[in-house]
């Protein structure tokens, strides 16, 4: 389950929201060494940006390659009541070009209010001069 954040991690969400939500530019980057809660940081923000998981939310989270997104993705969610709310929220969507095919025909369930896509610059945005991969066959399609 997730932890609880230290005071520091805490000042920074609560810089974090104020900016995001309040006027101007809207924008916030948390840089910060290796190990201090950059993630505890980010999932709480947006447990108070999506009121808990109620407010309709959708949370883009670009890391600098896929392992770390994968690894992440399910801690920023985990502040949500229930393992089956946190499995709706998460998409299985891993490409920028993905995100409008990214529905649940076959859920019974309503679709979550939160709803977090995980990224990563290797599978969005190839690098200059290297050879474009096929992707996936709906993605062709699409």
């Amino acid at each position: 389950m997730s932890s609880t954040p230290r005071a520091f991690q805490n000042a920074t969400v609560g810089a974090a929201v104020a900016a995001l939500t309040g006027k101007g530019s809207r924008r916030f980057l948390v840089a910060d060494e290796v190990g201090l809660g950059k993630t505890t940081v980010a999932r709480e923000v947006v447990r108070q940006l999506s009121r808990g998981g109620r407010k309709k939310f959708t949370v883009y989270y670009v890391t600098s390659n896929a392992r770390v997104s994968d690894q992440n993705a399910a801690r920023l969610v985990d502040f949500l009541e229930d393992k089956r709310a946190r499995l709706r929220a998460l998409s299985k969507v891993d490409r920028l070009s993905m995100i409008p095919l990214d529905q649940r025909p076959n859920d019974k369930e309503p679709p979550s209010p939160l709803r977090l896509y995980s990224l990563s610059p290797q599978t969005s945005f190839p690098p200059e001069g290297t050879r474009p991969t096929p992707g996936a066959a709906v993605e062709r399609a699409f």
